[in-house]
């Protein structure tokens, strides 16, 4: 479980967290929702620890993050993965080396130790896995945006993380694409059972994935519910994403399997 209280965060003098509360329970798929800049992005570095508040505290597991340093604060990064917003892959590295870096680096997967042997092989799984086989051997220059995204996605999930974290992981894309990513944090979600938070402002990745949506807004959480409740809340944000669905949430609805 993450537990984020009373956190504060202001850069250069300008507040952009603001006594923000949020409870993220095992199991859940949470997206954060939010104007752009409205600081979703801060939010989901402090929770990773490469920002630290000026006071609160993010309970990861029952472990401080905004107090956790050294050997101590990377042992429990360990059970993160994070997709950035741009995907973040390393140029100078094929696909194949990108997907299998952690594994590689740490020798582990799913918190235990992994043989070196194997990488070729969990790697090439995880690249079918999002639709990318064949792609090993390409260096990222060669894909497309929604393929690089999907390399990332595999980057994260080859060694079972128990937090998958995702920085508006549909921006940029076209609609077609970005449900095609959407669809993939659902299915990634289902099959580790773990904790996924996505930050997010597409409407679609909201309603179609997500166990709860919170609202970040000023500083704070201000609006939080399943897709349904959160929704049908007077607020003018929600109002604003109800105009492009038309009022109708059923609009953008997919069934889930």
């Amino acid at each position: 479980m993450i537990r984020i209280k009373n956190l504060y965060k202001s850069f250069n003098g300008n507040a952009v967290l603001r006594g923000l509360n949020l409870d993220i329970h095992k199991g859940e798929l949470l997206v954060i929702a939010g104007r752009s800049g409205s600081g979703k992005s801060v939010l989901l570095k402090h929770i990773i620890g490469l920002f630290k508040p000026n006071s609160g505290e993010i309970l990861i597991d029952d472990h401080d993050m905004t107090k956790l340093y050294g050997r101590a604060y990377y042992e429990v990064l360990k059970s993160f993965g994070i997709i950035f917003q741009g995907g973040a892959l390393f140029d100078s590295m094929t696909v194949r080396e990108n997907v299998g870096f952690y594994i590689h680096e740490h020798k582990m997967r799913g918190g235990k130790k992994f043989p070196l042997s194997d990488i070729d092989r969990i790697v090439e799984e995880a690249l079918v896995s999002v639709g990318l086989e064949g792609t090993a051997d390409l260096y990222p220059s060669s894909l497309s945006g929604g393929m690089q995204k999907r390399a990332a996605i595999a980057r994260s999930v080859i060694y079972q993380p128990k937090y998958l974290l995702y920085d508006e992981p549909t921006t940029g894309l076209d609609p077609i694409t970005a449900m095609t990513i959407a669809d993939l944090i659902l299915k990634k979600h289902r099959k580790l059972q773990g904790t996924t938070i996505v930050v997010s402002h597409d409407i679609y990745t909201m309603i179609n994935i997500a166990d709860k949506i919170a609202l970040h807004e000023d500083g704070v959480i201000k609006v939080q519910g399943t897709p349904d409740e959160f929704m049908k809340q007077d607020h003018p944000s929600i109002k604003a994403f109800n105009k492009v669905i038309g009022g109708n949430i059923e609009n953008i609805r997919e069934r889930k399997q």
